[in-house]
């Protein structure tokens, strides 16, 4: 599997185009897919961009001491981070969805909902959450994501949980739920 990894990224930066095509058709949704959640509709479309651009650049120095696709979320992790950086969106921009990028077996109402409810978190937070529970990394995975030990990728997820069971009172409650 490493081997052709490894074949694969020689092939693409001896500047075989058709390669990272390949590489792109393989990942594009994993890409797309977290980016989504990351960040609001706004800038999505540019932030998949950038981080293409970043695994393109950056596949020279790919050493292999990860998952390739480790070594991908972390770029998209970076470029979200760095673009709400740079733009941040007001707070509407993460409910204004575009069917398009829904989930099939999620319905809007509730896609916005968790968008909405991700958006009230800090970046540590949403990062893991997203990583957890709907990119359905393991603990040591999001460790090497973020780059950070495996204890505090616990404790923040910890944090985020309560925080995230916080909300989901303070709704039931102002919708008068018994």
């Amino acid at each position: 599997m490493q081997e052709d990894v490894d074949e694969k990224i020689r092939r693409i930066t001896e500047g075989r185009l058709q390669n990272f095509r390949q590489l792109y058709e393989e990942y594009r949704n994993l890409v797309r897919r977290a980016m989504f959640r990351l960040t609001p509709r706004p800038l999505l479309d540019d932030l998949v961009q950038e981080a293409f651009l970043k695994i393109w650049r950056g596949l020279p120095r790919f050493e292999g001491r990860c998952e390739l696709k480790i070594w991908i979320y972390r770029i998209v992790r970076n470029v979200a981070v760095d673009g709400l950086r740079r733009q941040p969106p007001p707070s509407q921009a993460w409910e204004e969805e575009q069917g398009t990028d829904q989930e099939p077996e999620a319905p809007r109402l509730a896609q916005n909902e968790i968008r909405r409810l991700l958006a009230g978190f800090d970046m540590d937070q949403r990062d893991v959450i997203v990583l957890f529970y709907m990119e359905e990394l393991s603990i040591q995975e999001i460790s090497e994501v973020l780059n950070l030990p495996i204890g505090t990728v616990k404790s923040r997820l910890h944090r985020a949980r309560e925080k995230l069971r916080q909300l989901m009172e303070d709704i039931e409650e102002s919708h008068g739920s018994p």
